[in-house]
């Protein structure tokens, strides 16, 4: 749901800020763990949560050869400039060649809603606002044949951005220890298969006797909506009017299962060039 919730939001300081108010309310905590926004063209494409801050650097540099990423946020629990975790909040952002680092006061109550106060720019040439600069590198040069010859097969420079970081997703993921929000890819339902992911998972389950026949044919009619609220919702409803037909131990709740069947649909562990996509 996170791609939901936070993909309009254009201001990269509001929409680190107001994903570290949902963190806190969600996992009823005051503190947030490192994170990093990247994206490209002012659109953030992915959230990453890395346990080990000095993995940051390859991270970032992974992404921007690997995705020719043109924006990273780091997002750090505490002030830069300080080094103290006192009820701060560090964002230092490159965008476009250029740096803004700001650090943001707040309070947090016992119901973890985060009330916040002043603001103050961070000091970019203080010694961790610089190590964490120099761990943003620049892009390697893009290749312009290569974008022509994809345009003329069909794959517009925007497809060819999906297909790159998504199997940047999966690189990073099988050689850092890291927790991945994907932004981008519910966008771009056809570039997923995701129609066709949709359709193989439900046959699975049809077969394995967890949904009903009825059922099945049914989630089918959701295609067109995959990717949006809308899809939740639909099968959710959907869920429920046939549950006494489905296996509750696969089911378990119905909401939970549209949720979990639409983050399966865009896993990106789980393009169909990598696996026949059958388990649930």
């Amino acid at each position: 749901m996170f791609d939901f919730i936070f993909t309009e939001e254009k201001n990269i300081f509001k929409f680190a800020k107001k994903f570290k108010e949902y963190w806190s309310l969600h996992s009823k905590s005051i503190s947030t763990p490192s994170f990093l926004i990247f994206g490209k063209k002012d659109s953030p494409s992915c959230i990453v949560f890395s346990k080990n801050d000095y993995e940051i650097a390859s991270i970032v540099k992974l992404f921007k050869v690997g995705a020719s990423i043109d924006q990273v946020c780091i997002c750090i629990d505490g002030n830069i400039n300080t080094e103290k975790r006192d009820s701060s909040f560090s964002i230092l952002f490159y965008n476009d060649n250029s740096f803004d680092g700001k650090c943001f006061n707040y309070k947090c109550d016992s119901d973890y809603k985060i009330t916040w106060n002043d603001e103050s720019l961070i000091n970019l040439e203080n010694k961790n606002s610089w190590l964490l600069i120099q761990s943003i590198i620049k892009s390697k040069p893009e290749d312009q044949d290569d974008f022509a010859f994809l345009k003329e097969i069909g794959f517009s420079e925007e497809r060819q951005y999906l297909h790159n970081i998504r199997s940047v997703y999966s690189f990073i993921s099988s050689k850092y220890d890291l927790f991945i929000i994907d932004l981008i890819s519910a966008k771009h339902p056809d570039w997923c298969d995701a129609s066709t992911k949709m359709k193989k998972l439900c046959k699975h389950l049809l077969i394995k006797k967890s949904i009903s026949e009825e059922c099945f044919l049914q989630l089918l009619e959701t295609i067109p909506l995959l990717g949006t609220i809308k899809f939740i919702d639909n099968v959710t409803t959907i869920v429920n009017e046939n549950i006494k037909n489905c296996d509750i131990n696969v089911i378990i709740n119905p909401e939970h299962f549209a949720e979990n069947l639409q983050r399966k649909i865009f896993d990106f562990n789980y393009d169909l060039y990598k696996s026949d996509f059958s388990s649930w």
